[in-house]
């Protein structure tokens, strides 16, 4: 009898220390599951390292609003291709300036939307109409956007330049330039036309150039400026 009992005692022992090792083990697993838990939590995504001004300026490829009306309108898949993600030297003529982005269109139907930092924006020389350049890297899609304009709605493509920096607002143009002194004294303006259009501008020298000395006739040069979008030429230099 006493043997048994102490098989049986001894029997006991043994379940009970099995069931502490295994509470044991269990106890571990779930530490460690915690642990590896709370590193994937601390594992953080890398930061986008968005490139600088200069930075860009290097790469960028220059390209005109105009072009990527024209390639959008023809093919918007190659267009797709050639100018979304990408680096972009852009000009083009302001037609909204928002709070934080200024709209660059040619036409109603493809514009761009340029992401300025404020104190570009709020700069005076930024004024609708302007033909300014910006660089910036473009967004990867092409979105698709609605506006009302003289009670019409419209439909047009929209790309977006979300990391972008203002370059410049003069830009150069090879113009023939109608100079008629008498009409000057009378008017204070110069026209201008561009290669055998028969559709005249009006340029506004800057105070550094002398039009006294300007040719009366018919004469090509080219010039630098503040272009609007109305044709008309301000401050312009000639480019020697």
């Amino acid at each position: 009898m006493k043997k048994l009992l102490a098989l049986l005692i001894a029997v006991i022992m043994c379940v009970s220390l099995f069931a502490c090792g295994n509470n044991e083990v269990k106890e571990e697993q779930k530490d460690s599951a915690a642990a590896e838990s709370d590193t994937v939590e601390k594992v953080e995504e890398p930061e986008e390292v968005l490139m600088t001004k200069e930075e860009m300026l290097k790469v960028a490829e220059a390209v005109d609003i105009k072009d990527i009306n024209n390639d959008t309108l023809d093919n918007i898949a190659r267009a797709k291709q050639l100018y979304c993600g990408k680096t972009l030297l852009l000009s083009g003529f302001i037609s909204e300036i928002n709070e934080d982005h200024v709209v660059l269109s040619t036409t109603t139907s493809v514009k761009v939307k340029v992401y300025l930092p404020i104190e570009e924006l709020i700069d005076p020389i930024m004024e609708d109409g302007l033909k300014i350049t910006c660089v910036g890297q473009t967004s990867d899609d092409i979105s698709t956007e609605t506006s009302m304009a003289a009670g019409y709605e419209f439909e047009h493509r929209m790309y977006s330049m979300e990391n972008a920096y203002f370059v410049s607002a003069t830009t150069e143009k090879e113009i023939v330039l109608h100079y008629n002194p008498s009409l000057y004294e009378l008017m204070d303006e110069i026209n201008y036309s561009v290669g055998d259009s028969n559709v005249w501008y009006t340029i506004t020298f800057a105070d550094s150039v002398d039009v006294t000395t300007l040719p009366s006739e018919e004469t090509e040069m080219t010039v630098s400026g503040k272009i609007y979008s109305d044709g008309d030429i301000v401050d312009a230099v000639i480019v020697e």
